[in-house]
């Protein structure tokens, strides 16, 4: 079954789904990847990738993707369309419009609607009308974690739903451990993603620097970069280091040198930072909002913090380094009982067999 995918953006973590998609596919399934221009970067298994100009997101950047789907689906002859995050939302509208009649799977990657700490806000409903009668478009909609699958369900979003928790590969074999080898006795904590309003980098920075003032030996690493709409890193505190993105080649490097990561994320699906992290055996200190602390078994692979800069200040004030390091045999556990590819891929077998079944019943 020939499958193409389709996105207005693969920065982040649709990159990371993707890859996951090319590498590990069920038998029988043929991704194909159509996206803009310099996205694939990060895609280092996917066999076929579609490209198309990339821009800055807009209108024109929307008729890009739906006139390289339109061309894609006329040379490749695909079996099922499937759209990835919000923008893609308006690519399946302009499919069904042009009469395509076959399979259709939607993926938000995080409910747009999810992001308001307020759900009664105006633009939360009307974001909330929107994509949940759009979703309805597909043929059925695929969650990527819990905090997706209970907005859709308390909200009633339209269509069939599942649930499939993101997954990640197995770490590179030896990664190293001693990237911070010069630091010995610093306590080092990662963060990683986007450095925008969603992932929390503006309460991140103000907790580290009061957390730092009373343990001076902790240090924080930076991966990532400015999407769009970013946080200013004019003045960073003292023990912070900025390495920009990574090459997933290189990430478990950091991810296994690090004693802990840390995830002050206002809203998310399921991001792949999670299971990266303890594919490595390193602990997550997550945030309590959008099912994160389901994710890791609090006291053992990770510990959870109401969010804002004190309570967070609280929690890296009194991280103990030797604490930290007889977590990592239950970080690991926690990523081979929930996270695997080959949990993962057992799954979405399961999910194209019965997208299959049913357009068969029809």
């Amino acid at each position: 079954m020939k499958v193409l995918h389709i996105c207005e953006t693969a920065q982040g973590g649709v990159a990371g789904c993707f890859d996951i998609h090319a590498a590990h596919a069920p038998r029988g399934i043929d991704n194909i990847f159509l996206l803009p221009d310099g996205h694939a970067r990060d895609l280092q298994h996917a066999r076929r990738v579609l490209g198309y100009a990339g821009g800055q997101r807009g209108i024109t950047q929307i008729w890009r993707m739906i006139r390289a789907m339109r061309v894609a689906i006329r040379c490749e002859r695909p079996q099922v369309l499937f759209f990835h995050s919000s923008f893609a939302l308006l690519a399946l509208i302009a499919a069904r419009l042009t009469g395509w009649r076959g399979l259709a799977i939607y993926c938000a990657h995080g409910w747009a609607a999810g992001r308001y700490e307020r759900p009664d806000r105006l633009r939360a409903r009307l974001l909330r009308i929107i994509e949940g009668r759009l979703c309805g478009l597909a043929n059925a909609t695929l969650n990527i974690g819990p905090a997706d699958a209970e907005l859709a369900k308390l909200h009633r979003y339209r269509g069939q739903h599942q649930w499939i928790d993101n997954a990640a590969a197995p770490p590179k074999t030896g990664a190293r451990r001693d990237l911070f080898a010069a630091d010995p006795d610093a306590l080092h904590l990662l963060f990683v993603g986007r450095f925008d309003r969603q992932k929390g980098l503006d309460i991140l920075l103000p907790a580290f620097a009061a957390a730092r003032r009373l343990r001076p030996e902790l240090r924080l690493h930076l991966l990532g970069g400015v999407v769009r709409g970013g946080i200013s890193l004019a003045e960073l505190p003292e023990g912070v280091t900025v390495h920009g993105w990574v090459s997933p080649r290189d990430i478990d490097d950091f991810y296994a040198s690090a004693d802990a990561v840390v995830l002050p994320s206002r809203w998310e699906g399921l991001p792949l930072v999670i299971p990266e992290a303890l594919r490595n055996g390193t602990p997550v200190l997550c945030s309590r909002r959008s099912h994160l602390p389901d994710l890791i078994v609090e006291g053992r692979s990770g510990s959870s913090f109401d969010l804002g800069i004190e309570p967070l200040t609280a929690l890296l004030a009194t991280l103990d380094k030797a604490d930290l390091l007889t977590r990592r045999s239950a970080a690991l556990t926690t990523y081979q009982a929930r996270f695997t590819v080959d949990r993962w891929r057992d799954r979405i077998a399961g999910f194209y067999a019965d997208l299959l079944y049913g357009a068969a019943a029809q």
